[in-house]
């Protein structure tokens, strides 16, 4: 069985990896710190006990998260603490997966599949669970509308970068293989390197990018939710996502495929 010695160990070098590629390192450094090596630990054991595959794991990371998404829309407080629990070991199994695939040497377009759509199944249903829980219990409209436009927002922010990957993938075959089969090492710092290439206020956006990814959202609703105010999330994505979704429609069409390519080339697709 794995001891948490060789757990730490065996988690280093992923994560000091992924610390190098990220903008804002001290955000990102302290949440993988907390939920990897103090929460991930007992949940990722007990998945080894059990024997669970890296695919099983991804596919109880998106029930889990659905469960705890649809539970935010009772207007009852620890139904939405249980919840927000389930919506943490979301968070965790999305670690749990990819260490297991690694451990055993699993790795799969299907896990790499399960594993992009976890989040993206779970984050929209929050901001509509919550939308419309604020509507049917308090009548208000606005952060019903404003849980529409996040959902709507964060699916479609997703969507355009998914698009352009698509197209890579099906109009220039040649090229990725090409590219795949004469790549050096991995740049470590790839998110940054694309990030200079931005303007002054993309550059201070980029910085705090993390504050729009799927994880966060999860982490400031559990504090909301504690403290009875879960309805400010709606407040706040529903009025930058549709921004940040117009930005990123804009970026996609105004930049390259480089980036993509070394999405691609890198394999990203476990945690």
């Amino acid at each position: 069985m794995l001891t948490y010695r060789e757990f730490k160990e065996f988690r280093r070098p992923r994560n000091e990896w992924k610390n190098q590629r990220v903008i804002n390192r001290r955000v990102d450094w302290i949440t993988r710190t907390i939920y990897c090596y103090y929460l991930e630990y007992p949940l990722l054991k007990l998945a080894l006990w059990l024997k669970l595959t890296a695919n099983q794991v991804s596919i109880y990371g998106i029930i889990f998260g659905i469960i705890g998404a649809f539970l935010l829309f009772f207007d009852i407080y620890i139904l939405k603490l249980i919840g927000c629990l389930l919506l943490q070991v979301t968070i965790l199994s999305d670690w749990i997966d990819g260490d297991i695939a690694r451990l055993n040497k699993s790795l799969s377009l299907k896990g790499s599949f399960l594993d992009k759509i976890m989040f993206e199944s779970v984050i929209p249903i929050i901001f509509l669970s919550i939308g419309f829980s604020s509507y049917f219990t308090q009548g208000h409209i606005f952060y019903f509308s404003c849980g529409v436009f996040a959902a709507i927002g964060y699916i479609a922010s997703k969507h355009f970068f998914n698009l352009k990957i698509n197209t890579v993938l099906t109009a220039g075959k040649k090229e990725v293989k090409f590219r795949l089969n004469n790549s050096k090492e991995l740049d470590p710092n790839l998110k940054n390197k694309f990030a200079n290439k931005t303007s002054k206020i993309g550059k201070y956006v980029r910085k705090i990018d993390f504050i729009w990814s799927s994880n966060y959202i999860i982490i400031f609703l559990t504090f909301l939710v504690i403290f009875k105010k879960d309805y400010l999330l709606l407040a706040f994505y529903g009025f930058t996502y549709p921004i940040i979704t117009i930005r990123n429609y804009f970026k996609q069409i105004n930049t390259g495929f480089d980036q993509i390519y070394d999405w691609i080339t890198e394999g990203n697709t476990f945690d």
